[in-house]
């Protein structure tokens, strides 16, 4: 760990991971924080596609191209509480419309 300032001797000091939702920090820390405003939720676009109307493989390859030529198609998305993020609805309300 590295000082930007001089420290006096016995002073507090606070050590910082940064702003990690709670999943990273009880992986890598161990511990939560309740309430914490950088929480989020991640959804897999595999999850997504299970929840979304059967359509030919080469139908959903087609839709998946398209979205991917977009550069809007990962492979999880990010729900932070608020506002929900527009990408994961659109290319839900693409996928699921005829």
């Amino acid at each position: 760990m590295r000082a930007i300032k001089s420290i006096d001797k016995g002073s507090q000091i606070y050590n910082t991971y940064g702003n990690l939702p709670n999943h990273d920090l009880l992986r890598r820390y161990g511990y939560i924080l309740p309430e914490s405003k950088d929480d989020l939720v991640e959804i897999s676009t595999d999850l997504l596609l299970e929840c979304l109307p059967k359509y030919t493989d080469d139908e959903l390859q087609r839709r998946i191209n398209i979205l991917d030529e977009e550069d809007i198609f990962e492979e999880s998305y990010s729900l932070l509480p608020a506002p929900l993020p527009r990408t994961p609805i659109i290319i839900s309300r693409y996928l699921a419309t005829d």
